[in-house]
């Protein structure tokens, strides 16, 4: 009775293997009925039982057997575990005696089966959910040992798992990196995360890579043990693109330096052979009466009014392209309104009366007297947008010409009674060298001015509008920003103190230092019309250091220097000049093709008395002449 309340299961063997004594339990376990052993019965045949009935064995440790017979026929004592035909798992320990006979003993481990099963399911779940995961995940221990490696860490290292987990991180990463993982797990605290970006040297498996790292502290059950464990995603495409971003930026950085340079030199090399035909024209067209016959006058007026055309695209070619490539130069500031139509008023009013249009004195309202933005670059505007109300209007027609202001900006309309535009020529205005006449048409122009004027006010933070009907005239809105005060008084530079007159009966010495013999002759020759009270002595140098040299030989009361030239730019020229003690507080002027307000400034920085921009008219010549000699 004791025996067969056993909660487990046991037989007897006598050395040949035949059972000798089974209890119940045996019985309930493998599901074998009480007449199986009516009749003896050897240990091998409750095997094929179970065999012919389908148990299966499922192993003993990590090994598979083949049938069930394996379970109970092994000489030695040891265990092994038997899946029988109604799914319960039985291990079967077998214990031999000194007699050599044997026990067996059977327990349900039914429970514990399918825990281990499930755990296993579950650890090949993680591995597969680890594997698949869109980035490299590994585990390193407080030896800088990999403990876990998942399959796209493997590939990226290019190495099995097997030659990776249980080996040092320094097998695979740089000292660099070995020392920041290092330093990571000595200082972070549990549960803290840092993210870093690495890049990696190319491999034989791999090119050049960065990896984005997120690195989190954990403790092991003992408490003691540290544990890394690090996500990394691999960023390289991101990071290429940002180094083909940032080359990208410096390539069109280098372009803009080059294209600047060019216009530059453009500018340069267009304006001073215009400073040749302007001048020469001037002094063909300022010969006393008789010099020139009627006919050569009227060619010489028709040089004049070409140069000056041929002049002002030039210009609007350079401040276009300035445009396109976002260089335009303005320099924003409070501007007195009124004083920027005023002068363009004036300068237009001859135009106005040729072709019979009136054009009208601005009506400003009250508080629309300042705007921001630039002094010059405003009246190129208005001078732009008025010249074509006058061009465009009817005969006997009208412009005017209105301020208004609203809510921190100010409007200034243009307004004429020509002929108006459509939809169509209102969507073409602002095109560059589009033109809304005949090209047959008597009107001049070129088609860049209303484009240039658009992009002169954006640049000055504004707009252009336009509101126009066929036969109904048209008026275009300069919209700015109203300034805040009244514009702050500018220190005046020489050129615009007012002029006077040198005193009677003094010669002074001018020495020009050009490498173009052209403007050489054309500054002497204009010199040369100074009135006989004012005549100058002339001597002129076409190099930098013959110039230095005849300087040093004898003071000269004024220095005229080109800035470009081949051996010795003017600011180095200028400087040496400035350590003679004669020339310390003499007048120095720039003679230069470069015309931009940055080069002027940088000139007047550089301690030149005054700047002469080609190509010039030979009264500027001679203001600026008088202005710097009585000045000095």
């Amino acid at each position: 009775m004791l025996f067969d309340a056993m909660p487990h299961g046991a037989l007897r063997t006598d050395r040949q293997g035949t059972v000798l004594m089974h209890n119940q339990r045996l019985l309930e376990l493998l599901h074998v009925p009480a007449t199986f052993f009516s009749r003896p019965r050897r240990v091998g045949e409750l095997s094929e039982f179970g065999e012919r009935r389908g148990d299966l064995a499922t192993g003993h440790g990590n090994e598979a057997l083949a049938s069930s017979a394996e379970a109970w026929d092994f000489g030695a004592s040891g265990n092994r575990i038997v899946t029988t035909s109604s799914g319960r798992h039985v291990e079967v320990r077998r214990q031999a005696l000194p007699d050599r006979s044997a026990i067996y003993t059977c327990t349900d481990v039914t429970e514990q089966v399918q825990a281990l099963q499930a755990s296993r399911a579950s650890e090949r779940y993680l591995a597969e959910v680890i594997d698949s995961l869109p980035g490299l995940l590994v585990a390193i221990n407080s030896k800088l040992e990999y403990t876990m490696i998942n399959e796209l860490g493997s590939e990226w290292i290019g190495k099995p798992k097997d030659r990776i987990v249980g080996r040092s991180i320094r097998e695979n990463l740089s000292e660099t990196r070995v020392a920041e993982i290092r330093a990571f797990m000595e200082t972070a605290s549990f549960g803290e995360q840092r993210t870093v970006e690495s890049r990696y040297e190319a491999t034989g498996t791999r090119p050049r890579s960065w990896l984005q790292v997120t690195q989190v502290m954990v403790a092991q059950p003992d408490g003691v043990d540290r544990t890394c464990y690090a996500f990394a995603v691999d960023i390289t495409a991101r990071k290429m693109a940002e180094e083909a971003l940032v080359e990208a930026k410096l390539e069109a950085e280098r372009a803009n330096r080059a294209k600047s340079e060019f216009l530059r030199t453009i500018s340069h090399e267009l304006r001073t052979p215009m400073n040749a035909i302007v001048g020469f024209g001037e002094l063909l067209a300022g010969n006393d009466a008789g010099a020139l016959t009627e006919e050569q006058r009227r060619h010489v007026a028709e040089i004049r009014r070409g140069s000056s055309l041929l002049l002002s695209l030039i210009n609007e070619l350079l401040d276009m392209a300035q445009a396109e490539h976002g260089s335009l130069n303005v320099s924003l500031e409070a501007v007195r309104l009124v004083s920027a139509l005023e002068d363009s008023v004036r300068l237009l009013g001859p135009l106005a009366q040729k072709v019979g249009v009136l054009l009208e004195a601005p009506v400003i309202a009250e508080r629309a007297e300042h705007v921001q933005g630039d002094a010059k670059r405003l009246r190129q505007v208005f001078v732009n947008l008025i010249s074509n109300a006058i061009k465009y209007n009817r005969p006997g027609g009208r412009v005017r010409i209105s301020v208004t202001e609203h809510e921190g900006t100010v409007t200034t309309a243009v307004t004429d009674e020509g002929s108006g535009l459509d939809e169509l020529q209102q969507a073409r205005l602002f095109k560059p060298f589009e033109r809304l006449v005949d090209r047959s048409s008597a009107i001049e122009g070129t088609g860049l001015g209303l484009a240039l004027s658009q992009a002169l006010t954006r640049a000055m933070g504004g707009e252009i509008r336009v509101e126009s009907e066929p036969g109904r005239g048209t008026t275009f809105r300069v919209v700015l920003r109203a300034a805040e005060g009244a514009p702050a008084p500018s220190p005046q530079t020489l050129v615009e103190r007012p002029v006077a007159a040198m005193p009677p009966g003094w010669s002074p010495k001018v020495l020009y230092v050009d490498d173009n013999p052209v403007n050489v002759m054309l500054v002497e020759a204009m010199l040369a019309r100074l009135p006989p009270n004012e005549r100058v002595e002339f001597r002129s140098e076409l190099h930098a250091l013959e110039g230095l040299r005849a300087a040093e030989q004898e003071p000269y009361d004024l220095v005229l220097l080109d800035i470009e030239m081949p051996s010795m730019n003017g600011f180095e020229l200028l400087r040496k000049l400035r350590e003679k003690a004669h020339y310390r507080d003499a007048a120095v002027v720039a003679v230069s093709a470069y015309n931009s307000k940055e080069e002027m400034e940088s000139a007047l920085a550089a301690g030149f008395s005054s700047y002469l921009a080609k190509p010039f008219e030979m009264q500027e010549l001679h203001a600026v002449v008088r202005r710097v000699l009585v000045a000095g």
